[in-house]
């Protein structure tokens, strides 16, 4: 299964899934034979040859000589399981509820994955996690420039201001992105794919949030500076323009008024 979630489609998947959940209910699991043969089954449906590579079954005696082209473009085939090591971690929002200890004797600090989990689909729980070291290391050089506690709840205070909300926002951003595709209601389809073309077009805005999931804190600024600009630059043309139709729609108006009055006249 680990192998065809690489390979197969979606609505594939989901039936493997229906039917193994379905066989564990009823008292009577899939047989790997079983699974193998609906898995084989699929992939034929969906014109994969069995030696390519995306075909999912393990071969033992495959052939040996040169890969094909696109043997890159997938990891290589899980061949065996160690028995008793199979684990699932829940893919969730979690966020503690603060990142720093409290009261006497408490001189702890939460960073990273100890402090925020997201679904990984945006890749950014690195990169929040890196966030986070990079403000606690900078609130301990300010506590020992000044001769302070590195442990203590005042040194440690500036970190969880900053990084809680900064997390919090980002982690929210990531959290509904991830509902928005987990659905399959065709007007939220229609939606996030004109918006996704909507955005792919406005390339300051593209910028900003590439900038954003992956550079550092000086250039987000300055990235969502201009992209600011741009959308402050905009609405304020927005706004000359509304003015100015109603303007000359009246000049406009005003001038056939006066050919008109002008026309009737000469012929009167």
């Amino acid at each position: 299964m680990i192998n065809a979630a690489f390979r197969l489609p979606t609505f594939s998947l989901k039936y493997l899934y229906d039917r193994i959940l379905g066989a564990q209910a009823s008292g009577s699991p899939i047989t790997l034979e079983q699974l193998q043969e609906e898995i084989q089954f699929r992939e034929k449906a969906h014109s994969i040859e069995p030696l390519s590579t995306y075909s999912s079954l393990v071969r033992r005696d495959a052939p040996v000589g040169i890969s094909s082209p696109d043997s890159q473009d997938l990891p290589p085939l899980v061949t065996s399981l160690q028995p008793g090591t199979p684990a699932s971690f829940p893919l969730r929002f979690n966020h503690a509820e603060a990142y720093i200890g409290e009261g006497k004797g408490s001189r702890t600090v939460l960073v990273g994955d100890a402090a925020h989990t997201v679904h990984p689909l945006a890749g950014q729980g690195l990169n929040m996690g890196l966030s986070d070291v990079e403000c606690l290391a900078r609130c301990l050089e300010n506590a020992v420039l000044r001769g302070g506690d590195i442990g203590s709840y005042t040194a440690l205070l500036p970190y969880t201001q900053e990084r809680y909300l900064a997390n919090h926002v980002f982690m929210a951003a990531v959290d509904k992105l991830h509902k928005v595709y987990t659905t399959e209601a065709e007007p939220i389809v229609w939606a996030r794919s004109v918006g996704v073309e909507v955005l792919n077009e406005l390339d300051s805005i593209k910028a900003a949030i590439m900038m954003s999931a992956g550079a550092d804190v000086k250039q987000q600024g300055a990235t969502w500076n201009v992209a600011a600009d741009v959308v402050r630059n905009t609405s304020m043309a927005v706004g000359t323009l509304s003015e100015m139709v109603p303007a000359l729609s009246r000049a406009v108006l005003g001038g056939i008024g006066n050919l008109i009055a002008q026309a009737s006249g000469k012929r009167s």
